[in-house]
């Protein structure tokens, strides 16, 4: 696997703990109607169009029970792992540690997922925690590093957004709790976020970063100031190292991007990141003439509490590189 044991610099994870690795298996199968079915029509999907050395992506592998299933029905498949939580991930090596030699596991999304070309995906109980309009993008990602005709598997819940059919949703999911044998103050008074695992807390809170974070550049293309702004905590820091010059606070922020001269426009190459630290790379126009930009964001409780921005002209390529260089090709956002 790509993971490293804990004792190789990273911090103990309290997933390492057998009855904690218990706890979380014996959680889904009992929480999930119809979960080890689920599995088993996963299993029989790919397997009508996976080779017997097939190599499979998993969306959302935190855990590790799709990893396990999958590698102990197929001898000769390798699954590459997908995950945003470290923690998640280090439960996941220890589910499927009889199986290591076959599973890669990766911290991020799915554009840090290989390139593929994979044989087949899965992506199970995942998809409903990527806002409705990254799930489109999320998919797009998936198909681009499958084989031409490689199956994908998706299962995700469906449920109202808004009360009262929300609250009649997450009493029913209760009730199959208690009924399961979860004890009923576990399961009491559950909230729309309450029933969510670390892992999917976790990818929520950061898709929901990278959401905003889109919005925030499409605002500036559109030249709505207020929702550009809108990201950035009242208190908020933006630097400009190359200028040293630091503004405090939303209003000042917002106030000298509003007196600038030129025409702007704003095209994101792209957008990394995890947990409160993202990227940004774009390419900003002033009067046509264009600058590339990278904008390092640190989010404090959902807003921006900081951001770095740095500016580059662009430079003709040098000749004696011409041999040894090639275009750099479009990226995916």
């Amino acid at each position: 696997m790509s993971s490293e044991p804990a004792d190789a610099g990273h911090p103990a994870s309290p997933f390492t703990d057998p009855d904690a690795v218990a706890r979380y298996r014996d959680g889904p199968p009992r929480q999930v109607p119809g979960f080890a079915d689920l599995h088993r029509m996963t299993d029989l999907l790919l397997a009508e169009r996976t080779p017997e050395d097939g190599r499979v992506l998993v969306l959302g592998a935190g855990g590790g029970l799709e990893l396990e299933h999958l590698a102990a029905a197929h001898g000769g498949w390798s699954l590459d792992g997908v995950d945003p939580s470290a923690e998640m991930l280090w439960l996941a090596a220890t589910v499927t540690e009889p199986f290591a030699a076959r599973i890669r596991l990766h911290e991020g999304y799915v554009d840090s997922a290989p390139a593929g070309p994979f044989d087949a995906a899965v992506c199970l109980l995942t998809l409903h925690f990527i806002p409705a309009a990254e799930r489109l993008t999320t998919l797009q990602h998936l198909r681009r590093r499958l084989k031409p005709g490689g199956p994908l598997v998706v299962a995700h819940h469906s449920f109202p957004p808004q009360p009262p059919e929300r609250d009649v949703w997450l009493e029913r999911y209760a009730a199959y709790g208690v009924g399961s044998g979860f004890a009923a103050d576990r399961m009491a008074k559950p909230s729309a976020a309450g029933w969510r695992t670390t892992k999917e807390e976790r990818m929520n809170s950061e898709v929901d970063h990278k959401a905003r974070i889109r919005e925030h550049w499409e605002a500036s293309e559109r030249g709505d100031v207020d929702l550009e702004h809108a990201i950035y905590a009242a208190d908020a820091i933006l630097d400009y190292p190359q200028s040293g010059e630091r503004f405090r606070g939303r209003s000042k922020i917002q106030a000298q991007r509003g007196g600038h001269p030129a025409e702007r426009h704003f095209a994101v190459r792209r957008i990394l990141g995890a947990g409160d630290l993202w990227v940004s790379e774009c390419v900003i126009t002033y009067d046509g003439v264009p600058t590339h930009s990278v904008s390092v964001m640190e989010f404090s409780d959902g807003l921006v509490a900081h951001e770095t921005q740095y500016f580059a002209d662009p430079f003709p390529a040098a000749p004696g590189r011409a041999a040894l260089a090639e275009p750099i090709p479009d990226r995916d956002q």
